[in-house]
């Protein structure tokens, strides 16, 4: 049996399947590995067997034969191991000739940038929380930050509809540079609007991996800044720990909802009673409505200092 192949309407042979670590075992997650609590169990199992050996010590009981399923496929020629994107069913097969390395791996390189911007940053459908968009699957921080879960551990990160509707449009966006080291809670990406800036603080450690050309280019898309607004791609240290710190779905809702109301008094407070329309704040606040503290609400809405 090929190791890429299919097996019955769904039901696809999971990564740890293919491998041989496991004798059954099927995906129906589409291969979203991070989020499937049984890729976290045998990764957690095939470690703790591993610092036993280097201990000298044998593993005893039935789990003593897991290994990650990489050093599985590791053990067979090079030109028979399976590339993970053949393992995902996402092109024929093709051998991998970088022991699973993927980050240093030019094709894993070519096929993010040429398949994986344009199947995964394009969200399915969006929530309206009080005129702001945010779509569903997509994780929130406290920030105004927003991940999308890419492959093999990586990240795209953007700027919400909060950000843009009311401290945009900006004059100029000025992200972390490729390599760059980005830490959870420090600002890596910086908002330039006349003569103002304001930082975006990171909802993750990793490293960064990419850079959004539309932005060295001038054609950054403000007003979709979920898809094509991406700013940074990383590869993350720990994105099951990183996710369970964020928001997603009711919780973005319920947080957003609360940022609005809290918005909207800031603005009462020193303008008196707003006018909308059909229940929208104006856009483009800071140049429509005079008398507001730029750097107040910037600290008190972005978390910046």
């Amino acid at each position: 049996m090929n190791i890429q192949e299919k097996t019955g309407k769904n039901k696809t042979r999971c990564i740890w399947m293919q491998a041989g670590v496991v004798e059954k075992k099927y995906c129906y997650k589409n291969f979203d590995c991070y989020t499937c609590t049984f890729d976290k169990v045998l990764s957690k199992v095939a470690n703790e067997n591993k610092k036993l050996k280097k201990m000298g010590e044998i593993p005893l009981n039935k789990r003593a034969r897991i290994v990650h399923w990489k050093e599985k496929l590791l053990k067979l020629p090079p030109n028979k191991r399976p590339c993970i994107h053949s393992m995902k069913h996402k092109i024929g097969f093709k051998s991998c000739i970088n022991k699973y390395d993927c980050v240093r791996c030019e094709f894993n390189q070519y096929f993010e940038d040429v398949f994986s911007v344009f199947t995964q940053i394009k969200p399915v459908e969006h929530m309206k929380i009080k005129s702001i968009d945010f779509p569903y699957g997509y994780y929130l921080s406290p920030y105004h930050s927003w991940i999308k879960p890419g492959e093999d551990s990586t990240v795209f990160i953007g700027l919400d509809h909060f950000v843009i509707k009311f401290f945009g449009p900006f004059d100029e966006i000025i992200p972390p540079v490729i390599g760059k080291r980005i830490k959870k809670g420090e600002g890596n990406i910086v908002l330039k609007k006349h003569d103002k800036h304001a930082t975006i603080l990171s909802p993750v450690d990793g490293i960064v991996i990419e850079v959004n050309p539309n932005i060295w280019e001038g054609n950054y898309n403000q007003k979709d800044p979920y898809s094509d607004g991406w700013i940074v791609k990383a590869q993350t240290e720990n994105i099951v720990q990183d996710l369970k710190n964020l928001m997603i779905d009711e919780q973005v809702s319920s947080f957003i909802s609360l940022e609005m109301d809290s918005l909207f008094q800031e603005i009462e407070n020193i303008c008196g009673p707003i006018c909308a329309d059909g229940g929208d704040i104006i856009e483009n606040i800071f140049d429509n409505i005079p008398g507001l503290d730029w750097k107040h609400f910037c600290k008190k809405f972005l978390k910046n200092k």
